[in-house]
């Protein structure tokens, strides 16, 4: 085929392409796009409300308040471990341990009150849910205290909850 036939087809193929014989219907036309929000207009960012606690056990909402003090102060630790046991007990402490919709922070305090008073009780929720809950505590900053976690390097320290933690091993 020559340059002349090429071109001549070329021609041919594109006329008839155009032709409204050969047309398909017409498409119906697209929606209209949503406005563009400007970059000077400011959507107002509202925190989400606070999470409720979602265990019935009375205790759970004084373990998120501290109402019995500061659990990652070491001064007064045994003092505070003792009131959360004398109230709870290793039962109710273990299930708010166990309750993956309980607040992080109940389900830490309870699961560190447990290690302390009863030891074999925190085996019987599970090694791999108690280890998931350390790692989760850690990477959310549930404490809101590095050294808790032996990352401040003080006195050559892994802290008491960084203990706990390399205690657990890969779960």
């Amino acid at each position: 085929m020559n340059s002349v036939t090429r071109a001549a087809l070329a021609v041919a193929l594109a006329s008839a392409c155009s032709s409204d014989s050969h047309r398909s219907p017409p498409e119906a036309a697209p929606a209209p796009l949503r406005p563009a929000v400007s970059s000077n207009q400011v959507t107002p960012v509202t925190s989400p409300p606070p999470m409720l606690p979602s265990s019935p056990d009375p205790i759970v909402p004084k373990l998120v308040a501290d109402a019995y003090g500061d659990p990652w102060n070491h001064v007064d630790r045994d003092e505070r471990i003792d009131a959360i046991w004398g109230e709870a007990g290793a039962a109710r402490l273990r299930a708010i341990v166990a309750d993956d919709a309980a607040p992080l922070k109940a389900r830490l305090v309870a699961c560190e009150v447990l290690f302390k008073r009863d030891s074999p009780s925190v085996w019987q929720v599970g090694k791999g849910k108690v280890a998931q809950l350390y790692a989760r505590a850690l990477a959310e900053n549930a404490t809101g205290f590095a050294n808790a976690w032996g990352l401040l390097y003080e006195h050559n320290d892994a802290g008491a909850l960084g203990l706990r933690f390399l205690q657990l091993g890969t779960g």
